[in-house]
């Protein structure tokens, strides 16, 4: 069997479970704003501050957060091993997505507990 030095041992049917359950919780945590949107007509600053501060919309937001990344980086992956051919091209693009990644769910995460 012969291993590529940028696959980072991605497996088909690890990946594709990762993406189908962060697509849930993307969907769910979607929902949840959209439930609140919803029953409170036109919610003002108060309130969505109030709903943000609660702990278990933080932990939730949080999850998605993590969620974005994950799908985000299994996605990328996809697209960067099937069309770019060149190894250090692709090894290039993947090491700047994974620092983006971690950079935009670290920022995300400081927005929503800080």
């Amino acid at each position: 069997m012969v291993t590529s030095i940028t696959s980072f041992s991605h497996t088909g049917l690890r990946d594709w479970f990762i993406v189908r359950v962060t697509a849930v919780i993307i969907a769910a945590w979607f929902f949840t704003l959209l439930f609140f949107w919803l029953t409170h007509l036109h919610p003002n600053f108060p309130e969505w501050h109030h709903f943000f501060t609660h702990s278990g919309v933080r932990v939730f937001t949080l999850f998605a957060i993590l969620s974005v990344v994950l799908h985000a980086w299994i996605g990328i992956w996809v697209v960067l091993t099937d069309y770019i051919k060149a190894i250090y091209l692709r090894l290039l693009l993947q090491v700047s997505t994974i620092l983006l990644l971690i950079g935009y769910g670290g920022w995300a995460a400081k927005i929503v507990w800080g």
